[in-house]
């Protein structure tokens, strides 16, 4: 074995929490009593996407108008754990970035291994859009190692949205929306190597327009599953009615026949308009979508649990369908997360009566129960203090919750963040119970997991990211794992036995 460092073990001890919040409160040490908003520009700006560096650094980012409404840019902005800005990122926390000299959103971030910052979404070449990704380095520089001059742009013919974006084990990039044929819009691919070169293995020259039901259709979310495959979700419109869909693709970009038996799959849940907005996977990979659902001119929450074959799993809710309705108004699930102990979160926005908009959460046991023991009665409601706050992004770490979006602020919208008290264990950042011991650590190729019993359990890999790697059992108190192929970096690893997170720790990559 070459390249092994000196036997490290890494021991995670004791951890007592030091403040008891209840489920769902704000979290009162993160900006004022658990909310923060930034103006950028001068006129509006609006959050997408969100994502938590190793160091507890949370960037967020959209889109901010720079020249009057009309044009906008991708903006990207870094807070400190405690909702500050970061004044080591770009300017006072603030990035800025033109992409075409036109309209620019980014729609989906992501964090590399080496803390390099990925941006992706779309960009108006004056003509049409264009699927638009760039790459940053840890300072806020774009990184001109990436594309071209740190972006990378690509033209399907058309119209064309990126929507959502996610990194692969091998340090791939894969970003995903809607792009129109001629007659209306496909799901959308394209496959990136690191270097933001297109990925000839993959689709046609890396990239794959799926006209996969005939009509518009529109992949808005991502998900890797642990064996490398894409799961998309989004939307279709059939005899003009919008439909829950959903597709999963191989490493090659090729449908799946091993779902639904062609790679797709469609769900009707109300009788107007159903658009999924999330997707997530469980361990058990069961794939959870989450999005809107309307039967009345008022929407709901709406999620779907498929099983893995891409059929209706009929132990979430009864039909592996359900609806929530956290206010008396029009409710939208923009993001879905699966806590380490099962619990699902869908996170958007509430509007009333009065139609004027909150942040909201809502947390279901796995199976789709609402949980009571979560704010009130497993729902959250979160107002700004202005007229309208709506939420677009939800990242799950170190037992909290946080969500990103925009907030209405002295008559334009700001950036707005809020962070929650989420009770248990939420993610491969939690904190532990009991030891884990890995070795070596770093590790160029092979590395062993320990755990002081000899009880079974399960250890899952998670990337700086927050991609799960691998699910794997851990029997006899110990497991050997070949990370040769795996790219160079941290990752987070979780020991869970009997449903319970017992231990967690971090695991550094090297190569020679």
């Amino acid at each position: 074995m070459k390249g092994l460092c000196p036997i490290f073990l890494l021991v995670l001890g004791l951890y007592t929490p030091s403040i008891a919040q209840p489920a769902g409160a704000l979290d009162l040490g993160f900006g004022t009593a658990g909310k923060t908003t930034t103006s950028i520009g001068p006129n509006n700006e609006t959050a997408h996407a969100m994502a938590v560096q190793a160091d507890g650094k949370i960037v967020v980012a959209g889109e901010t108008y720079t020249n009057g409404t009309v044009l906008e840019d991708f903006v990207l902005v870094r807070y400190n754990a405690d909702g500050s800005l970061d004044a080591t990122f770009g300017s006072n926390g603030l990035v800025v970035t033109d992409l075409q000299q036109a309209t620019d959103v980014v729609k989906a971030i992501a964090i590399q291994p080496d803390g390099k910052i990925l941006a992706a979404g779309y960009s108006d070449n004056t003509f049409n859009y264009d699927f638009a990704i760039a790459r940053y380095l840890p300072n806020g520089t774009l990184d001109n190692s990436f594309g071209t001059n740190g972006k990378v742009i690509k033209n399907f013919g058309s119209t064309d949205f990126g929507l959502a974006m996610a990194l692969l084990p091998n340090g791939k990039i894969v970003v995903a929306g809607r792009a129109y044929n001629g007659q209306n819009s496909d799901f959308a691919l394209v496959q990136l190597n690191s270097n933001g070169s297109f990925d000839n293995g993959f689709g046609t020259a890396g990239a794959v327009l799926a006209n996969l039901f005939g009509e518009d259709e529109s992949a808005n979310a991502i998900a890797i599953q642990s064996d490398g495959k894409i799961v998309l979700a989004g939307d279709r419109y059939a005899n003009n009615v919008g439909l829950f869909a959903a597709a999963r693709f191989n490493s090659d970009g090729s449908l799946d026949p091993s779902f639904s038996g062609d790679g797709k799959q469609s769900t009707a849940i109300g009788t107007m308009s159903d658009v999924a907005y999330g997707v997530a996977i469980q361990t058990d990979g069961k794939i959870v979508l989450a999005g809107q659902s309307n039967t009345t001119a008022v929407s709901d929450f709406a999620l779907v649990r498929y099983l893995s074959d891409g059929s209706l799993d009929a132990s979430f809710s009864g039909d592996g369908i359900l609806t929530t309705s956290p206010s008396n108004g029009g409710d939208y699930a923009y993001s879905v997360a699966i806590q380490a102990d099962g619990k699902i979160l869908a996170g958007g926005w509430a509007a009333g009566s009065n139609s004027i908009s909150d942040f909201s959460l809502v947390r279901y046991l796995s199976d789709g129960s609402l949980d009571a023991g979560f704010g009130n009665n497993g729902i959250v409601i979160t107002d700004f203090d202005t007229s309208n706050d709506k939420a677009n992004a939800m990242v799950l770490y170190q037992g909290k919750i946080l969500l990103a979006g925009s907030s209405d602020k002295n008559s334009q919208t700001a950036f707005a963040l809020a962070r929650f008290q989420a009770g248990g264990s939420v993610s491969a950042q939690d904190l532990a119970s009991e030891s884990l011991q890995i070795f070596p650590n770093p590790a160029s190729e092979v590395v062993l997991f320990k755990i002081p019993t000899s009880n079974p359990g399960l250890v899952r890999i998670y990337s700086a990211s927050g991609q799960l790697m691998t699910a794997i059992p851990l029997e006899a108190g110990q497991l050997q794992l070949n990370v040769s192929t795996w790219s160079r970096g941290f990752y987070w690893v979780q020991y869970n036995e009997n449903g319970r997170t017992l231990g967690i720790g971090k695991l550094m990559l090297s190569r020679d």
